[in-house]
């Protein structure tokens, strides 16, 4: 796509240009009947298409998922192209019978309602669940179900902070602090990753503060959840001190935001690895266990 970009703009505005994912879900984007042997990475796709809908107006950028019940290779293809030259919402669903797509639909969660089945005897493992918006829903979750919250992320386990930095929270007066403390070797770049440090690992005691103060056990453990090595680890001391994982919110992620045509290589090879891989690695290693709920966060 990214390789596409420029000629697919280019035709886009001095005529017509398309853009189309095509998805072998169940027709309906993994809603309606999804087979386990389906591979559910292809509902990715859709983000692409609308990310380049966003992105690039003049194009037509559409994002189809064709039914498995398609028998005819010739018919399907009919079907897709028939679509791809039309307009429409930039999500269709494609079967032999019907064409379908998806709306967002306002709604409430009912009063009283416990739709999981968890309780305090559970450990629910929280990658990336020390800071941020998971941090938030760690939190949540030791309020509503008391269980035992297993904390992840990249940032070391919050040690003493230096007295140096006791009462201060603005940026420019914690860095002057960490500047006087290096002293000689207090470049910018130091002083810069050190700050960094020190306020992620607020963050972290934050939050480990937030989930105690409800009652509910918390543990964190920082580890790279795509190192499989360091992740078993993890979930062998996890099993040995509160037994096995019940469910698990995959939270953890890298930001490495920019529009098609600037992103590299290597940016989302991080994004996809910290949001795929260490998620395939995790179901891997939980493999015998009866999880009660599995929650992802896109990225």
């Amino acid at each position: 796509l990214k390789a596409a970009a420029a000629k697919l703009r280019q035709a886009g505005r001095a005529g017509a240009a398309a853009f189309a994912t095509v998805a072998r879900l169940d027709g309906a984007f993994g809603l309606a009947e999804l087979s386990p042997e389906a591979d559910p990475t292809a509902g990715g796709l859709a983000g692409m298409a609308k990310t380049a809908r966003h992105e690039w107006p003049e194009v037509s950028c559409r994002a189809l998922d064709l039914s498995p019940a398609f028998g005819d290779p010739a018919a399907a293809a009919a079907a897709v192209v028939e679509e791809v030259l039309a307009s429409g919402p930039p999500e269709v669903g494609i079967s032999p019978t019907h064409r379908c797509t998806v709306e967002l639909a306002r709604t409430a969660r009912r009063p009283h309602s416990q739709l999981i089945n968890l309780g305090p005897r559970d450990v629910i493992l929280v990658t990336g669940g020390a800071r941020g918006v998971t941090a938030e829903v760690a939190v949540a979750l030791a309020e509503t179900y008391s269980s035992t919250l297993v904390l992840t992320g990249r940032t070391p386990a919050p040690a003493a902070e230096p007295a140096y930095l006791a009462g201060l929270t603005g940026e420019a007066e914690m860095k002057k602090a960490l500047a006087d403390a290096l002293g000689s070797g207090g470049t910018p770049k130091a002083v810069g990753e050190l700050y960094k440090k020190a306020v992620a690992q607020r963050e972290v005691r934050a939050t480990l503060d937030r989930v105690g103060a409800t009652g509910a056990k918390v543990a964190y453990f920082p580890v790279d959840i795509t190192d499989g090595r360091a992740v078993a680890d993890l979930l062998h001391q996890v099993r040995v001190k509160f037994g096995p994982v019940t469910a698990v919110v995959h939270g953890a992620g890298v930001l490495a935001d920019k529009r098609i045509e600037d992103l590299t290589g290597d940016g989302f090879d991080a994004v996809y690895a910290t949001k795929v891989d260490g998620l395939r690695t995790l179901l891997d290693l939980l493999g015998s266990e009866e999880l009660k709920a599995l929650v992802l966060f896109s990225s």
